[in-house]
């Protein structure tokens, strides 16, 4: 249990370097995405927080836009797109 939470731990503290060092993600979303992070910590597993995370930082890249300027039909093409298949992790598979 002890190695699955320093894990988790380290997973998240990954995933949070990630985001704030990707130039693909606005500013404001970076610290956006960061008060998610620090507000969840409290009520949500480590695992279950890294894991959303790196979705929004995947989510962020794939529309390529600044989060704050999203809107509905942005986010509907994206799904659309993931359940089709188009969506792709960097190794070229589909999430």
């Amino acid at each position: 249990m002890e190695t699955e939470q320093k894990m988790s731990f380290q997973a998240l503290e990954q995933t949070k370097t990630r985001v704030s060092t990707n130039p693909d993600i606005h500013e404001k979303d970076k610290e956006q995405i960061e008060d998610f992070i620090r507000k969840k910590k409290a009520s949500v597993q480590k695992s279950t927080l890294s894991h959303i995370a790196s979705r929004i930082q995947v989510v962020a890249e794939y529309l390529d836009k600044p989060l704050h300027k999203v809107e509905k039909r942005n986010l509907e093409n994206y799904v659309g797109d993931l359940n089709q298949g188009n969506v792709k992790k960097k190794n070229g598979e589909p999430y």
